[in-house]
């Protein structure tokens, strides 16, 4: 029996000069493959609130951004729209022996 519920973790640091260090830490939790909602927290900088939606190789996804540096007092957090497609590869035979 497969679970419904189905926690994604990822984590991402990024070195580029003259830029500091920067690492973000995430999580999904994806019902069904269908639905998922999560959070991330980017180290000193800010946390993010996620959700959306997966079908077949189409995804749809909303996401807000609320700063938590000093210059948090400057914005009102970013809000992004995902739109995704995820291209399939065309099935392959392991094995094309005929005499098999």
């Amino acid at each position: 029996m497969e679970t419904a519920l189905m926690v994604v973790p990822s984590a991402l640091v990024k070195v580029v000069n003259p830029a500091p260090l920067s690492v973000d830490l995430n999580a999904k939790l994806k019902y069904k493959d269908l639905l998922w909602f999560g959070a991330s927290w980017r180290a000193f900088d800010s946390v993010v609130g996620m959700v959306g939606l997966s079908y077949e190789q189409f995804t749809l996804g909303y996401s807000y951004d609320a700063g938590t540096s000093q210059l948090a007092g400057y914005n009102g957090g970013s809000h992004e729209i995902l739109i995704g497609l995820r291209l399939k590869k065309k099935n392959q035979e392991v094995c094309i022996n005929k005499f098999w």
